[in-house]
């Protein structure tokens, strides 16, 4: 979903270009102790590069799908991380440093558990999965089309919400339809 209006009036459009200019600096000063960094990032955004939207190919803007290829640049960075706290530094401090990676990526992978758990509860069927994305993009034409269809198949009603273009001096009821689908 794409900030409403996408201007550099918006704060949420000028705080995410003030985001990308000082990602992209520090990406690029990291440059001068390690490629690890921006090789990582590098390959990050060629593996995203084609679902970027230059060719529109569907309708979907934003998939969990997409970053997966992509994700070898960010464990690659990971990869360096974990390789420089595990042999890096002082001798006296390495079992300490090995434990504390360990302990981290064992807590990481204990949250993206909980997350993934937490999250499956929406795709428990069609239905669920669908009312969780209308509750996100609730005036996605595609949301109310697969809503209808999911209810249709039910024989339960759905009731469509009236696009914006329609007047607030409308009545309420003129505003929203009963509708079978």
């Amino acid at each position: 979903m794409l900030p409403d209006p996408l201007a550099l009036a918006n704060p949420i459009v000028i705080a995410a270009a003030g985001g990308t200019v000082l990602l992209v600096a520090a990406v690029a000063l990291s440059g001068r102790w390690t490629p690890a960094i921006w090789v990582g990032t590098l390959m990050f955004y060629l593996g995203l590069a084609p679902t970027m939207g230059f060719v529109g190919y569907s309708w979907v803007s934003a998939s969990d799908k997409y970053a997966y290829l992509p994700a070898i640049g960010l464990l690659l960075m990971l990869g360096w991380a974990l390789e420089r706290i595990w042999s890096g530094g002082a001798i006296g401090t390495l079992r300490i440093r090995q434990v504390a990676a360990v302990a981290g990526v064992a807590a990481l992978a204990g949250l993206l558990g909980l997350g993934t758990r937490g999250y499956l509860r929406q795709w428990r069927n069609t239905e669920t999965l669908t009312r969780y994305m209308f509750d996100l993009a609730p005036r996605s034409p595609q949301l109310n089309y697969s809503m209808g269809l999911v209810l249709y198949e039910q024989t339960r009603p759905f009731r469509i919400t009236a696009r914006p273009a329609i007047s607030s001096r409308t009545s309420p009821r003129r505003r929203t339809r009963w509708a079978w689908f």
